[in-house]
């Protein structure tokens, strides 16, 4: 069985090539899934992150996923993914523990 070659969608998005880029990005359901909760997660975490901006721990949980992901280009993202991800998740914690803390003091 032979596999056809596709190329990533990644290089329609360098070539702003934009209707190649959104078909790619809805070409596949559970990749279209798995931005979706992506999504949510980056959103829940710069809630995390706005709720303690005060707090120097919370800068620096942005700063290093900032720079491993971001600034090292898209290229290298999956490779410095990895290594942002523990920091995003611990804000995303946060920001799922003031969602929580907010709904128990409405409906409790």
């Amino acid at each position: 069985m032979k596999k056809e070659f596709k190329p990533g969608i990644i290089k329609y998005l360098v070539a702003k090539d934009w209707g190649m880029f959104i078909n790619g990005l809805y070409s596949e359901w559970w990749k279209l899934g798995e931005r979706i909760v992506w999504l949510l997660i980056y959103t829940l975490a710069l809630l995390g992150w706005w709720q303690n901006k005060k707090k120097l721990f919370a800068w620096g949980f942005v700063f290093i996923p900032a720079y491993l992901m971001l600034l090292a280009g898209p290229a290298a993202n999956a490779r410095y993914a990895l290594q942002g991800l523990p920091f995003v998740l611990l804000l995303f914690g946060s920001g799922l523990v003031y969602i929580r803390a907010k709904l128990v003091k409405k409906y409790v």
